[in-house]
């Protein structure tokens, strides 16, 4: 028997432990970074509202910590256009910055 796709949200997000160990940024951060991750291969197209959701945050607040976190470098955007947006997470800015932290 096939299995139906459910229309619910994730139940839960999982957060990489180092996220949580990245300078200069804050719960809100680390949970936009979390949510752009669990897309895998693909890249996040989520609105500023979807995050506002999953961040208990106003859309303009997810706005400007999304800014924040392209311009730090760790979060790249690859491709949009006046209407959409297409987020990865650069795991290689992340790797540098932690590795540059313990030395």
């Amino acid at each position: 028997m096939a299995r139906r796709k459910s229309a619910m949200p994730p139940r839960g997000l999982w957060i990489p432990t180092e996220f949580l160990r990245l300078p200069d940024t804050n719960a809100v951060d680390i949970l936009i970074l979390a949510r752009t991750a669990s897309f895998g291969k693909n890249p996040c197209t989520l609105s500023n509202e979807s995050f506002a959701e999953v961040c208990s945050c106003s859309p303009k607040q997810a706005q400007r910590r999304i800014r924040h976190l392209r311009e730090i470098g760790y979060l790249i955007n690859v491709g949009a256009d006046k209407w959409h947006r297409k987020l990865w997470v650069n795991r290689s800015k992340i790797k540098q910055t932690l590795d540059r932290q313990a030395a």
